[in-house]
């Protein structure tokens, strides 16, 4: 449940661990969350009363309408913003990574416009921003879990505490006050939905690699082995400069 009196200005490593294992989880099931759309809540005409019924509603309606079109779960996962309206793009927003089937993208969009204003927005231009994750279209998965997903996983965590580990690489800037939830995943991503088969455990295997550590640390897979020589085990804020070098590609702004 969400609570509306609950105050925070930085994701915390229980937000960035949660946020990444559903994204890692989503690609094992064979469901690479391959759109990413941000939303910019003041130009639609919301105040931060109006976040998180406006976010629900937003959901819960792209959600309903991809469940009828697929017969699957919607999987994904969204981060809210409110960084200051004096820097460009800043203001309350909300970021969202999803798996939307190919065929469905160019539909999708259009009734995302629908699904803003359904949702007590007003659609107005730079209310909506779309991107393709990189390489989601492609058969090359580990440049997908390298420069795709990890790559909007640093951009949509950039928002963690300064004190918090690094895990990402997380190039950490001030995201500004939010009330209430500050990110979630769908429910078809949560812990308790997972289950595993070999074809699934292979999968993390390879993100674990591109990750460097144990992402999804509860899976039963054991010996996994991390990039530039480091155990899965091993967080990369614990290795050297070297080890962690090769920045992912973000997301353009």
């Amino acid at each position: 449940m969400n609570r509306g009196d609950r105050r925070s200005t930085h994701l915390r490593v229980s937000d960035q661990t949660k946020e990444v294992d559903a994204g890692v989880s989503s690609f094992c099931e064979g469901y690479p969350l391959n759109l990413f759309l941000s939303l910019h809540l003041e130009k639609a005409g919301l105040t931060r009363s109006k976040l998180h019924s406006f976010v629900t509603t937003f959901l819960h309606r792209s959600g309903t309408w991809l469940h009828r079109t697929t017969g699957q779960p919607v999987r994904h996962l969204s981060v809210c913003e409110n960084p200051s309206s004096e820097k460009p793009g800043g203001g309350l927003n909300v970021h969202i990574l999803i798996h939307v089937p190919f065929r469905l993208q160019k539909r999708f969009r259009a009734l995302a416009q629908d699904w803003v204003e359904q949702a007590g927005g007003r659609y107005t231009s730079g209310v909506l921003k779309f991107r393709r994750v990189f390489f989601s279209d492609t058969p090359l998965v580990e440049d997908y879990l390298r420069h795709g997903l990890q790559g909007v996983l640093v951009y949509m965590m950039k928002g963690l505490d300064p004190a918090a580990p690094n895990s990402l690489g997380v190039e950490r800037r001030p995201q500004g006050l939010i009330f209430g939830k500050r990110c979630g995943v769908s429910q078809s991503l949560q812990p308790s939905k997972r289950t595993w088969s070999p074809e699934k455990l292979e999968r993390l295997r390879l993100a674990r690699k591109v990750f460097g550590y144990d992402v999804l640390a509860d899976a039963p897979l054991d010996n996994a082995v991390g990039s530039a020589g480091a155990t899965a085990s091993t967080p990369p804020h614990r290795r050297t400069r070297r080890e962690r070098s090769g920045k992912p590609v973000q997301p353009e702004k």
